[in-house]
């Protein structure tokens, strides 16, 4: 058994709205109830029983007098428009949605603010694609209908007046052929009769007559402010002031006419509109960006009007209330109108329309343009019948649809497998839910529910060298060789071993290295084999550091290994051993040389001329006999000295091949020259006490000594000298070195040749 459905709907657009007769007896004296209910309770396979409902209304209003009035749903609902009636020509007059226009991206949806004084304010600064809050400021034509130009959406924002050119025409309005470019009659409004083309924007003619041309033009608007929000507010054509309410035609501010919202709810019903100083966003050429501008004092409000490139608007200040040039990109309030009309009262007959339709079960169905539930009849064996009712209350008609609904299963299998399930000829390979449909005798979709749950079969591959012993038994011979074991879960686990033979040829490449590098690195070499890891040891006693702890293996997986260096570790020839694994059976091994090079820090540049091997106590306690120094790889001829001097070339490598003085012989690591010409001394083949000009620019010390190593005196810079200073040559004739020091410790020696 089901229950037939009575479903009513009202549309939003005002007509003349006729007086429909009752279905039982128009003419009676008997107060009838405003809407009879359906009696349509049980329709198991007929619908003879069902009765429609009618809308009847009391035999006493049939002489009532025509009137003006705004849109009203009939069953209490609120069309979203307010009571006053405003003359916007001398044929027309219409009434003001409840609140300024609003909209939401994210889900599409337009509404009217829940009141007159209400706006979003500087949030409309974030307007865009898919912004999940409301906004009520929007550029012209923004509705949402393309119209043929590249910016219709309402969180549009191109800055040129032509991409709101209207089938690309600067002089089409939204009127006519275009009005779909309005947001009211493009759109639904949720709190507003739900449907488009119930409600449209002001023309500019409209909204100079409203303003200059009804009656008592002059005597029906002012500024004002509504709950501390300045706007404009227009009174209806018939309209009586509140007893013990004022309100001034010629105020001098904003708060001359003011209302808490208490008052203002009686103004209201008075039939007073407030339109609040919305703000707005501007276009600023100079920085090529919109900018939300809080001008409480300014009202911008649209109209349907072009100006050639531009829009009239409506706006407002202290000082003027008028049509005005706005420019189309900017972004401004929006307040919708409807058309009022009168009444018609005649009483008509209703006419009834009945359809039928077989359909295969749907959550939703579209009756009259819209969508309405259904019932679930899941588990029913046969067809199902539903009656939909449609009343329209403006031209006195009752459709009723007759519904045949056939039944549909779903039907739910759980399975469980290994590896993967064959399920209506598809393989699957992972848990999970999946769906089949069948058509069934109604021709409807039945659904199957597979949720499936795939268990893993482990397969493992191993590799191992002859011979081995597996699971007890001994394999000599290569090959691949499988067991299969089971599991846990039901599904079998299957082993394999690849048996080889394993002849391995490796050894490791090493090199040289300087000793105060962080790692050194070296190749391992293998020709032939297979090897899983390699063990590295050090066993020269000169290499401590890495000998701390000779069992300690470093263990490695590929070709190339870098091992870190201690920072201690001394200049000086060692060895590294490897020994070449495959998994835990030793295969092989191998014995190479390790240098490891003088650091470059044994050597220093003072000069740009000089270069010298530090003494023991600089140089990390190194001592040498023996001296070659090399330039870019190469020997220098006869500079076997712990210095060379006067040869030097910026950027060049030097080295020196130090002996000590245990005859060992190392290379050092490569110094690259350097330019350091911030000390001088000239001239330095001079008379005895001929004055010497020192170059620096910091505090030096300068030390002679005759070539015997006396020191022959000591001069010291003043610390008010900072480019250049004299000293005097010594009073002998001979040969001396100065040795000059900065006070950042820079040194440098040069030869005095004293005549």
């Amino acid at each position: 058994m089901r229950t037939g459905l009575a479903i009513i709907f009202t549309i939003c657009i005002l007509l003349s709205v006729p007086i429909c007769l009752s279905a039982y007896d128009g003419a009676s004296d008997k107060q009838e109830e405003l809407y009879l209910p359906h009696n349509a309770t049980s329709v198991p396979n007929e619908y003879a029983d069902s009765k429609p409902i009618w809308l009847a209304y009391p035999p006493a209003i049939k002489n009532k007098i025509p009137e003006i009035t705004c849109p009203d749903d009939i069953d209490g609902q609120t069309a979203g428009a307010l009571k006053g009636i405003f003359s916007v020509s001398s044929t027309k007059q219409v009434c003001f949605s409840q609140g300024n226009l609003q909209y939401r991206a994210a889900t599409d949806e337009w509404r009217f603010a829940e009141n007159q004084y209400e706006f979003v304010g500087s949030n409309n600064h974030f307007a865009a694609r898919n912004y999940n809050n409301w906004i009520d400021l929007f550029a012209w034509g923004t509705s949402g209908w393309s119209g043929g130009v590249p910016c219709y959406q309402p969180w549009s924002n191109c800055n040129k007046p032509e991409s709101y050119y209207i089938s690309y025409n600067p002089d089409n309005s939204m009127t006519g052929l275009f009005a779909e470019a309005d947001w009211g009659y493009h759109n639904a409004i949720t709190n507003g009769g739900k449907l488009p083309h119930c409600w449209r924007v002001l023309t500019s003619n409209e909204v100079a007559y409203l303003l200059k041309f009804r009656t008592n033009a002059a005597m029906l608007h002012a500024i004002g402010t509504v709950n501390n929000v300045c706007g404009l507010i227009l009174l209806p054509d018939k309209w009586t002031l509140p007893s013990g309410f004022s309100f001034t035609t010629n105020p001098i501010n904003y708060k001359t006419n003011t209302y808490t919202i208490a008052e203002w709810k009686v103004m209201e019903q008075a039939g007073a509109v407030f339109l609040p100083a919305a703000e707005f966003v501007e276009y600023d050429s100079n920085d090529d960006a919109f900018y939300f501008r809080d001008a409480y004092d300014y009202g911008f409000y649209h109209t349907a009007s072009p100006s050639n490139e531009y829009i009239n608007c409506l706006f407002f200040s202290v000082s003027d209330i008028t049509t005005k040039s706005c420019k189309r990109y900017d972004r401004y309030s929006v307040r919708l109108v409807q058309e009022a009309k009168e009444q018609d009262i005649t009483p008509h007959p209703i006419e009834e329309q009945i359809t039928t339709d077989d359909i295969c079960f749907t959550p939703f169905y579209t009756f009259m343009g819209h969508d309405y539930p259904i019932p679930s009849i899941e588990g029913v064996n046969d067809m199902v019948k539903y009656i939909l009712e449609y009343r329209d209350y403006y031209n006195c008609k009752t459709y009723l649809h007759h519904l045949n609904i056939a039944p549909f299963s779903n039907t739910t299998l759980v399975e469980t497998a290994c590896d993967n399930y064959t399920w209506y000829g598809r393989v699957y390979y992972e848990s999970g839910t999946y769906t089949h449909t069948e058509i069934n005798s109604f021709g409807c979709n039945d659904t199957i529910t597979l949720q499936l749950t795939i268990l893993p079969s482990y397969k493992t591959e191993f590799e191992e060298m002859i011979p081995y012993t597996w699971e007890g038994s001994q394999y000599d011979k290569p090959g691949d060789y499988t067991r299969t074991f089971p599991a846990e879960n039901g599904c079998d686990s299957v082993v394999t071993l690849h048996l080889i033979e394993n002849n391995v040829k490796a050894s490791i490449t090493a090199g040289e290295y300087c000793a105060d590098d962080s790692v050194f690195d070296f190749t391992i070499n293998l020709t032939s084999g297979k090897i899983t890891r390699t063990e590295f040891r050090f066993p020269s006693s000169r290499f401590p550091e890495l000998q701390a702890a000779p069992d300690t293996i470093i263990i490695y997986d590929g070709n190339t290994i870098s091992i870190p260096l201690p920072a201690v570790t001394r200049a000086g020839e060692y060895f590294i051993e490897a020994e070449f694994f495959y998994h835990d059976i030793l295969v092989g091994s191998d014995k190479q040389p390790l240098i490891l090079k003088y650091p470059s820090s044994v050597l220093e540049q003072n000069w740009s001329d000089f270069i010298a091997v530090l003494t023991p106590e600089y140089n990390g306690n190194y001592s040498f006999a023996e001296f070659q120094w090399y330039k870019n790889g190469e020997p220098i001829p006869g500079e076997t000295h712990s210095y060379i001097y006067n040869i030097i070339e910026p950027g060049a490598l030097y080295s020196v091949l130090l002996t000590d003085y245990l005859g060992i012989t190392i290379m050092s690591c490569e110094l690259e020259a350097e330019n350091k010409d911030d000390i001088t001394a000239y001239p330095t083949l001079v008379k005895r006490r001929e004055i010497i000009h020192i170059n620096t620019s910091c505090r030096v010390t300068i030390s002679i000594y005759n070539t015997s190593g006396t020191l022959i005196g000591i001069t010291q810079s003043s610390s008010s000298q900072d480019d250049s200073f004299d000293i005097a040559a010594p009073s002998q004739s001979g040969i001396y070195i100065m040795q000059i020091e900065s006070d950042n410790n820079t040194r440098r020696t040069i030869k005095i040749i004293v005549e």
